[in-house]
């Protein structure tokens, strides 16, 4: 923004100035003309009120005179300190500081970036678990059968060798169990094969046999038809609410709901723990990513729950 130019800033001066030579003009008029009057006057009580009346127009005049003054020495003031500020203003935009309309654009395009690095995360997952499932899988089972044959043929007079052909197998399995909780996490299996009602099943299965706590799941159906990102999406989502009731809210049961509504898909999980503390869920971003996962697919998630009442997780998307 341009800074005001000098005409405007001598104008007023000037103008100010003009008012008060008019003003000490009239004053000196009507002093002469008061003065006269003074004298001419025989009664000494009108010549007395003749000049306090003068007396009074000199210090109003001087007042308005001085006010004068002092707004011009304002408005001076102000000129550059109203330049300062529009001049910051100005350098700012032209420094590329983003305005309210930049800063909502930047959101939205972070927003969306969120959401895209989700959607390839996922499918990175799922090409891994795959290839895993592939490679791993099948080398470890043709493991497991060369073994298994060679145990069988092993003389009785070479214990040493049973022995030691055992402890592979026994590492074996612990290998292969190892490699198929990795597939789990990646991605489950039942999940594409069974539905994700299996799918949830299953994880609360082996949540409750590793906890030791009761994990219950209310499904109608095994919704094996379902999209694959809303699949996984409502499994990460029933998979973190689960996490969070094992590692923050010291539940003892959790149970989880799924259904199909009107006009989409409804997972509730609720547990009985002590609730979930208020700065969790405002800065978590397990919490943080259930919503954005949700949100990605143009549902909705909330979060509810007292001290000592248990939290209750509702993501809902449209079908």
């Amino acid at each position: 923004m341009s800074r005001p130019s000098s005409s405007s800033t001598v104008l007023v001066p000037l103008v100010a100035l003009a008012l008060l030579l008019v003003n000490l003009a009239l004053l000196a008029t009507y002093a002469s003309q008061s003065n006269g009057l003074i004298s001419q006057s025989s009664d000494s009580a009108a010549r007395t009120a003749n000049a306090r009346l003068a007396a009074l127009v000199w210090i109003v005049s001087a007042a308005s005179a001085l006010t004068m003054v002092v707004l011009v020495l304002r408005l001076r003031r102000a000129a550059p300190e109203r330049y300062s500020a529009e001049s910051r203003r100005s350098d700012a935009e032209s420094k590329g500081e983003p305005s309210d309309q930049k800063l909502h654009s930047r959101a939205a395009e972070l927003t969306e970036l969120s959401r895209h690095l989700i959607r390839v995360a996922e499918e990175e997952k799922a090409q891994l678990a795959r290839e895993l499932h592939d490679t791993f899988g099948s080398n470890l089972t043709a493991i497991n059968m060369d073994l298994n044959w060679i145990a069988k043929r092993l003389p009785p007079e070479r214990p040493e060798l049973r022995e030691r052909l055992q402890r592979a197998l026994g590492m074996l399995s612990l290998t292969v169990r190892s490699t198929q909780d990795a597939i789990d996490r990646l991605r489950p299996s039942e999940l594409d094969n069974l539905g994700l009602a299996v799918a949830l099943q299953s994880h609360c299965r082996e949540q409750s046999q590793r906890v030791g706590w009761s994990c219950e799941v209310d499904a109608l159906e095994d919704f094996a038809t379902l999209d694959r990102m809303q699949s996984i999406t409502l499994y990460r989502v029933a998979q973190e609410a689960i996490a969070n009731a094992e590692k923050h809210a010291q539940a003892g049961a959790i149970k989880v709901r799924l259904r199909r509504e009107a006009t989409g898909i409804r997972l509730v999980i609720w547990d009985d723990g002590v609730g979930l503390p208020e700065e969790l869920n405002r800065v978590s971003h397990g919490m943080a990513g259930m919503r954005e996962r949700i949100e990605a697919l143009g549902g909705t998630l909330n979060v509810s729950g007292a001290r000592e009442q248990g939290t209750q997780v509702d993501a809902f998307i449209p079908a």
